[in-house]
C-alpha cells in the first residue's frame, strides 16, 4: 500500500565547502563588501601536536629538563624576549580562530551517486516514512542569531535527477558577518539578493486535474486516493500545489469519446437556447475529484482570501454543431454562434458553482492556433477572440460572476496574437492578463508582451517541465513575469494511458503501475522546490550571480512570502531556487545584503531550495 511519497534524506551528496576569507560584492557593482563563514575541513593533529601531548621525556637523573635551556635562550636575551612576546601574541590570535572554525565546519564524504536514472520511477514509501517526508525542524528555532538583521540560519532542501537526494532537509548554512573582506579564489558562484527590487505577485503553482487524471484515480481506493492528495495539495505534508487547471469538456487526454457539455445526435441540428447543456459527463470521476481535491487543500476553501486551492478552466473544442468542422476535432468557431458559446461558457461556470465549486479563471480556447483533426481543436483568430471576450465579459458581470478572463493560452513564439486582443480597448477591459505555453518560442516573449502591457498579468498554463532542466526552464519563466506555473497531466498509467490524443507522452509526475500502487517521479519532487516553499502572493525578487573561476553560471530565482503564507515557516520568508544543469557538482554561496552564508556544494544535475528569514 503505498504511502506519503518518499523523501531521500541524501546529506551524504551534500557537503558544506570551506572558503577563504574573501568579498562577495562583483566586480563592478556598488554592493559593500559581505561577510561570509569560512569554514574548512576539520583538521587532523599533525605529528608535531601529538608530540607535545606526550608525557615521557627520557632524561637522565641530574640533567636539566631541555625546556628550562630553551627558556634561557629565549628570554636571556632582548632580542629573544621580544620574539618570545611577539610569538604569545600571534598565537593568541590564531589559536581562538583555528579553534572556531573547527566546530563551525561541518563536512560529509560524497559517495558514488546511486544508479537511478531520472526517468525511472520511484517507489513510495510505506506510511512509517512519513516523518522523512513532510517532518520539518527548522533551525530558526534552534540556532542562534547571526547578526541584528537576520531572524535565523538559512535552510534547505535538495534533490539530485539520480535519486540520491528527494527533497531532502540539508545542514543549515549560517550567516557569519564577522569574516569580512572573505576571498572570491573558492571558485563559488554568489547569488546576490536584493529583495527591495520587486517584480510580479506569484498566484500559484499546479497541475491539472484533467480526465485521465481523474479516471486513474477513481482506480484507487478511498486511502490510496487521500495520500495522494494529501502529497499534492497540502502545503505541510506534501508540495503544496495551490492552483489546478482544470478543462471544459475533455482534452486529448482523456478516455474515449470525447465530449462537451452540449453534444447533439444530429450534426445538422444547433442548440442556441442550450437546452441540452449539461455537465453529467463530469460526474462519473472528474467531479468527484475536484471536490476531493478542494477539501485536501489548506482549509477545503476555493476562495481568493487564502492559500487553498484556486481552479482555471480551459476549452479544447466548443461543441461540434457550433464549428465549421461539425464534429470537435478541427474547424472553427462560426461568427453567428460567438454569442452562444460565450451562453455555453457562463453555464459551465453556473453548473459548478451550483456543485460548491468556483472558477477563478478561464480562457475562451486553448491553443487557438491549432486546428488538427486528430483530437479536439479548435481555430480562434484574434478577431473571433475579441468578439467572444467582448461578449463573454459582459454577460459574467451581467450574471454576478467575478470568474477572471486570461486571453491566448498558447505558446510563446505567437507572442503577435495576444498583442492584438489586447490592443482592443473594450475587450482589454475584461482580460486580466495572457496565458502561454512553452512548446515553441522562447520565454522572453512574456517579457516583451509585459513591457507592452503593463498593466496586464502573464500566467504561464502548460507544460510538463521534467528533470533538472525541466527545473531550470521553470526558473526562466518565473525570471520573465509569469505569475503561475502549471504542470499538464498528473497521472497516467504504467502505459501512459488514458490518451486520445496523438501525441505520446512523456510520463507525468505520477504513474499508476498495474498493481494500482502510485509512484512518485523525480519532477513531483522537482515542482516541490517552488510550490512548497513560493506561496500566493509572494513576489519575485532581484537575485545576480558572478561566476567564480570561468565557471558556467548556475540558473536561480527569488521570492519574499507574505507574511500570511501557508506552509511551516514560510510566512515572511526569503525562498531562493539554485538549479545545476552542470555534468559536475557546483559551490555557492548566498548574499543578501552585506551578510553571506557559508558556502554549499550542489552535485552534478540538482536542484536546490533555500529559505530563511528577517527579522
Amino acid at each position: 500500500m503505498p504511502g506519503t511519497p518518499p523523501v531521500h534524506d541524501g546529506r551524504e551528496n551534500i557537503s558544506l565547502i570551506a572558503s577563504d576569507p574573501g568579498s562577495c560584492a562583483i566586480a563592478g557593482s556598488e554592493s559593500e563588501p559581505c561577510s561570509r563563514t569560512g569554514s574548512r575541513d576539520p583538521p587532523g593533529r599533525s605529528a608535531s601536536a601529538l608530540h607535545l601531548l606526550s608525557v615521557g621525556d627520557g632524561r637522565s637523573a641530574g640533567e636539566s629538563h631541555p625546556s628550562q635551556r630553551l627558556i634561557f635562550k629565549l628570554i636571556g636575551s632582548p632580542a629573544g624576549l621580544f620574539t618570545t612576546v611577539s610569538a604569545i601574541c600571534l598565537l593568541g590570535v590564531v589559536l581562538p580562530l583555528s579553534l572556531a572554525m573547527y566546530f563551525r565546519t561541518s563536512v560529509v564524504r560524497v559517495p558514488a551517486a546511486a544508479d537511478i536514472a531520472s526517468s525511472v520511477v520511484t517507489q513510495p514509501a510505506t506510511n512509517a516514512s512519513t516523518k522523512h517526508v513532510s517532518g520539518h525542524v527548522s533551525s530558526s528555532e534552534n540556532s542562534s542569531m547571526a547578526t541584528g538583521s537576520f531572524a535565523s540560519a538559512v535552510d534547505w532542501w535538495l534533490s539530485t535527477e539520480d535519486g540520491g537526494a528527494l527533497l531532502a532537509e540539508q545542514p543549515p548554512l549560517s550567516w557569519d558577518p564577522l569574516l569580512a573582506n572573505a576571498s572570491e579564489g573558492d571558485a563559488a558562484e554568489t547569488i546576490m539578493l536584493c529583495s527591495e527590487e520587486r517584480y510580479q505577485e506569484i498566484l500559484g503553482i499546479g497541475t491539472s486535474l484533467e480526465a485521465a487524471t481523474a479516471f486513474n484515480m477513481a482506480r484507487l481506493n478511498h486511502t490510496q486516493t487521500a495520500e495522494v492528495l494529501q502529497a499534492l495539495f497540502d502545503p505541510e505534508r506534501g508540495v503544496g500545489f495551490n492552483l489546478a487547471r482544470i478543462t471544459i469538456g475533455t482534452s486529448d487526454f482523456a478516455p474515449l469519446p470525447f465530449y462537451t457539455y452540449d453534444d447533439l445526435n444530429r450534426s445538422t441540428a444547433s442548440d442556441e437556447d442550450l437546452d441540452h447543456f449539461s455537465v453529467a459527463n463530469d460526474e462519473a470521476y472528474v467531479l468527484p475529484l475536484i471536490t476531493k481535491a478542494l477539501n485536501a487543500s489548506q482549509n477545503g476553501s476555493a476562495t481568493d482570501n487564502n492559500d487553498s486551492l484556486l481552479l482555471f478552466a480551459s476549452p479544447w473544442s466548443p461543441p461540434s454543431w457550433m464549428k465549421s468542422s461539425r464534429r470537435l476535432q478541427g474547424g472553427h468557431l462560426f461568427p453567428w454562434f460567438r454569442s452562444a458559446y460565450a451562453r455555453y461558457l457562463v453555464a459551465f461556470i453556473e453548473a459548478y458553482v451550483e456543485r460548491g465549486i468556483h472558477i477563478h479563471a478561464l480562457t475562451v480556447q486553448n491553443e487557438p492556433l491549432a486546428n488538427k483533426p486528430s483530437y479536439p481543436t479548435s481555430l480562434l483568430m484574434p478577431v473571433g477572440e475579441v468578439a467572444v471576450i467582448r461578449l463573454l465579459g459582459q454577460q459574467l458581470e451581467s450574471a454576478g460572476l467575478a470568474t477572471r478572463i486570461w486571453c491566448f493560452d498558447h505558446n510563446w513564439e505567437d507572442v503577435w496574437y495576444p498583442e492584438e486582443v489586447l490592443n482592443d480597448t473594450l475587450a482589454s477591459s475584461f482580460i486580466e492578463g495572457t496565458a502561454f505555453h512553452f512548446y515553441q518560442g522562447r520565454p522572453e516573449s512574456m517579457t516583451k508582451l509585459h513591457e507592452a502591457h503593463p498593466d496586464k498579468k502573464i500566467f504561464f498554463t502548460e507544460g510538463s517541465a521534467f528533470g533538472v532542466k525541466g527545473a531550470e526552464k521553470i526558473v526562466e519563466i518565473f525570471r520573465n513575469w509569469a505569475s503561475t506555473y502549471m504542470a499538464w497531466v498528473t497521472m497516467l498509467d504504467s502505459e501512459l494511458q488514458p490518451n486520445g490524443g496523438p501525441f505520446k507522452p512523456s510520463p507525468p509526475m505520477l504513474v499508476l503501475d498495474n498493481n494500482l500502487e502510485v509512484h512518485y517521479r523525480f519532477d513531483y519532487y522537482m515542482y516541490g522546490h517552488f510550490s512548497k516553499y513560493v506561496r500566493r502572493r509572494a513576489v519575485r525578487v532581484n537575485s545576480t550571480s558572478a561566476n567564480s573561476g570561468g565557471r558556467s553560471s548556475v540558473k536561480h530565482v527569488a521570492f519574499q512570502n507574505q507574511q500570511s503564507a501557508s506552509g511551516a515557516n514560510n510566512g515572511g520568508s526569503l525562498v531562493l531556487v539554485v538549479v545545476n544543469v552542470h555534468n559536475r557538482s557546483q559551490k555557492i554561496r548566498i548574499c543578501h545584503g552585506k551578510h553571506v552564508t557559508a558556502v554549499a556544494t550542489l552535485p552534478a544535475m540538482a536542484v536546490a531550495t533555500f529559505r530563511w528569514h528577517v527579522a
